[in-house]
């Protein structure tokens, strides 16, 4: 005890200190450390160090010889008291809005609709300091205060694992001292733990929380990518977790490597997303329990993702690249909004609405069925016997019963919509889904092709034509054109739709010539006069589609010409996620790389680099880190 007490409730504050000082000593009950690294921070003695378990979460441990009993550790803690973590003078009810960044750049690159940004902006605009989390160079987090905007893309976006605060506490504390206004954003944990390391109110301080599921396993995201790295055999460079080209609801992920391959991953075919729903035990045990739930709040603004219901976010606040959601928790809060008016379109949500479409906003996570140390266990081997153990036919397209009645339905209605009362046109349909054996269908699987009318297909009865999604050929905008379409598969000639739904309008002529192979993605379309002559192999990547007449060849026909090296046909390559825009030419030889634009005319041979747009005859490259949804 450091002082002689008389009460018997000091006693009692004593033992319940002794109790506390030996909690932090040997942490026992995981659940009560949500791991925000404020009590390393506020410790003068440097006493306490954090010590990393099996699960990847770190803990806190107290060196006796170092500690004094000062108490600091106790009173800094945002679960010890929890009772009392939030301030008075907060709205009754937040003030709700829905909010998009006004600059379209931002709003690619940011989680939701780019409200961080904006908020950022506007502190970064008088000289203050912003601080957020982002990522280290082992694809770590850790929390980051910056005086500069340039540091600006690395703290947007939301990282979905644990940041390391290591310092983050001392380092707002001296920059608060500066009279500059500062900006710091974190889980709602970590801002409580903020709030009571500061120990008083900054009127220059700005503290935003984000809506919080629960807190992944920084071990778990480790894994993952190890596992990314593994299958592209090449180590990865850039992760956007939330990516936009996509579509912001697609929830899709995208990642680059050092060997040039992008992966953009769907939602719903993400192990790493997917695996955190069925098995929530991959956050930290605090989680489950989570004292910081619902309102009021510590934090001045909560921002999120504006999940609602279909038709609710107002039309201008709503293409599919992302809106927020912000809660003003109270009067400071409302007024750093209203300051970044010219930066944000803004409307009133209903609060309602915005809780009701984000339950983690409200309620803790609930633990599932697995048991928490065996799926660590296996985790530390590897992410892929996870998925083995945990998710077997992850990834697989076994159908159930009423699935395949609705894909039986989507063909009829398909057929409807192509052949009408057309009597020839509906027969013709029957026989190459159900009796050409040329072309490899399975109805029940949602795996057919659908053919219009004018529609001509040349098929050797040699040829192969594999579908594993629907094909549909000279879809039609004008209902009474005649223009017809041509696909002709040679001796030995294959073509693939390999993952999703392509249509193909009309007026497009298709060839496959002999032993050659043409593979496409899919999840796409191409218009109106679609030229593709595959001699060798083409291949197009998923997500890829073209505009009006569109050239795409790997061969010069018979000609020769007399230059050294010249060839008559040569592969093409042409990755994921491209758009070929009206009157292209793709020439032999030429490979476009992810997420690139073909100008209108242009004409491509060679190498197109990721995320470019290339224009002109010859086509070059004209814009470089350039972002596109359809």
């Amino acid at each position: 005890p450091r002082s002689k007490l008389s009460s018997s409730s000091a006693a009692s504050d004593v033992y319940k200190r002794q109790l506390i000082y030996l909690q932090m000593v040997n942490i026992t009950d995981k659940s009560k450390c949500c791991g925000c690294n404020a009590c390393g921070d506020v410790c003068i003695h440097q006493a306490i160090k954090f010590h990393i378990d099996v699960e990847g979460f770190w803990y806190p441990e107290v060196d006796k010889d170092k500690c004094t009993d000062c108490g600091l550790c106790e009173k800094v803690c945002p679960i010890i008291n929890k009772e009392d973590w939030h301030e008075s003078g907060g709205f009754e009810k937040p003030h709700c809005y829905a909010l998009i960044n006004k600059n379209i750049e931002v709003r690619f690159d940011s989680t939701s609709g780019g409200a961080f940004s904006a908020l950022a902006d506007e502190i970064y605009k008088k000289s203050g300091y912003v601080g957020g989390a982002i990522y280290n160079e082992d694809w770590s987090v850790s929390q980051f205060l910056s005086s500069s905007r340039e540091d600006l893309s690395r703290l947007r976006s939301s990282k979905y694992l644990q940041s390391h605060l290591d310092g983050f506490y001392i380092a707002v504390r001296e920059a608060l001292k500066t009279g500059k206004p500062v900006l710091v954003c974190g889980s709602p944990c970590q801002m409580a733990a903020m709030k009571r390391f500061l120990r008083k109110p900054y009127e220059n301080l700005m503290v935003v929380d984000y809506i919080c599921r629960g807190i992944a396993s920084p071990l778990y995201f480790k894994q993952f990518i190890n596992y990314l790295e593994q299958k592209h055999h090449s180590t990865v460079v850039y992760y956007k977790a939330k990516s936009k080209e996509l579509g912001w609801r697609t929830l899709s992920t995208r990642v680059e490597f050092a060997n040039k391959d992008v992966d953009y991953i769907l939602g719903k075919e993400n192990p790493w997303l997917s695996m955190q729903y069925k098995i929530p035990e991959v956050c930290r045990p605090s989680c489950f329990d989570c004292p910081f739930k619902g309102f009021p709040r510590t934090s001045d603004l909560t921002i999120g993702d504006l999940w609602s219901s279909p038709g609710s976010i107002p039309k201008e606040l709503d293409s599919d690249i992302g809106t927020s959601v912000v809660f003003a928790n109270n009067e400071k809060g409302a007024d750093m909004l209203n300051k970044c008016k010219k930066k944000i379109i803004w409307s009133d949500f209903s609060f309602e609405e915005a809780t009701k479409g984000n339950y983690h906003l409200m309620y803790s996570l609930k633990h599932s069925e697995h048991n928490r140390e065996d799926f660590f266990k296996t985790l530390n081997i590897s992410f892929q016997a996870c998925i083995d153990k945990y998710m077997p036919d992850f990834g697989q397209t076994q159908k159930s019963l009423k699935e395949k009645i609705k894909n039986v339905a989507c063909f009829i209605k398909g057929v409807t919509g192509a052949a009408g009362w057309n009597i020839g046109t509906w027969i013709k349909n029957m026989r190459y889904n159900l009796f050409c054996r040329q072309i490899e269908t399975d109805i029940l699987e949602r795996k057919f092709i659908i053919i219009n009318k004018y529609c001509t297909l040349d098929l050797h009865p040699k040829a192969k034509l594999v579908l594993n999604a629907p094909f549909i050929m000279g879809y039609k905008r004008i209902k009474g054109s005649k223009l017809e379409s041509r696909l002709l598969i040679e001796e030995n000639g294959r073509m693939e739709i390999k993952y999703g739904s392509y249509t193909v309008y009309y007026g497009a002529d298709i060839q496959v010539f002999k032993g050659a192979h043409l593979e496409i993605g899919g999840d796409a379309s191409v218009n109106v006069g679609l030229n593709l002559i595959c001699a060798n192999h083409i291949s197009i990547g998923r997500w890829t589609g073209g505009g009006r007449n569109v050239t795409i060849r790997d061969n010069n026909g018979e000609h020769h010409i007399s230059i050294r090296g010249y060839k008559i046909s040569i592969p093409i390559v042409i990755k994921e996620h491209v758009w070929l825009t009206e009157n292209c030419t793709i020439m032999p030889g030429t490979t476009i790389e992810a997420g690139a634009i073909i100008s209108a005319r242009s004409v491509v041979q060679g190498h197109v680099p990721s995320f470019s747009i290339v224009s002109g005859d010859p086509a070059k490259v004209i814009e470089t880190k350039v972002y596109w949804k359809s």
